[in-house]
């Protein structure tokens, strides 16, 4: 090592500083350093993001905010290292979708609310072995916990503007809810989407 270091111009004594950065897991795919194919056209760029968005040594002096802090010198020089293209931008990381709630997690959520709000005894019907959700009734009980909770947090522009999309959302998603195809859940669609 110390061959190398002399021969890129380094004086015995002087001290060396030694900067390594691990990128693993969802980072390592994000940054493109999976595949080797591309490896060479993506290293570069990595290391511009890890010395320049991912860590970065700043002096502080009268700056208020690390923000605006200019880079340390010696930081500049980390930043200013090139593998194997010079002057390249930093990679931009592409962060995967961890995508939305999925059916169930919505459900569940919706039915903590009506629990909160006191609606689930309304909407569970008492079947023999198994207890059903008559859709209607869930509609209606999301629909009283959902008004409660915008008249707390809108304007009243806002909250109709809103309510009203959120209705005609849910006489759609009706028929959905009494498909889902769950242990914890038996759907009996008893109404029909209101007509216009």
């Amino acid at each position: 090592e110390h061959a190398r270091w002399r021969d890129a111009g380094w004086v015995e004594g002087q001290p060396v500083w030694r900067f390594e950065a691990q990128i693993r897991g969802e980072a390592a795919t994000e940054l493109n350093l999976r595949a080797t194919r591309i490896l060479e056209e993506s290293l570069d760029p990595a290391w511009q993001y890890v010395t320049r968005k991912w860590l970065r040594l700043v002096d502080l002096g009268e700056a208020t905010r690390r923000e605006r802090a200019p880079v340390d010198p010696r930081w500049q020089l980390l930043q200013g290292v090139a593998f194997v293209h010079e002057n390249v931008a930093p990679a931009v990381r592409q962060r995967r979708s961890r995508g939305g709630a999925d059916a169930p997690q919505l459900l569940g959520t919706a039915v903590s609310y009506l629990a909160r709000d006191g609606e689930l005894a309304e909407i569970i019907r008492q079947d023999g072995p198994t207890d059903t959700w008559d859709v209607a009734r869930v509609e209606r009980a999301l629909t009283r916990s959902l008004r409660r909770a915008l008249y707390q947090q809108f304007t009243r522009k806002d909250r109709h503007e809103w309510f009203d999309a959120f209705r005609l959302g849910m006489a759609g998603k009706a028929a959905e809810m009494a498909t889902m195809d769950d242990e914890l859940l038996k759907a009996e669609v008893t109404a029909a989407a209101p007509a216009a």
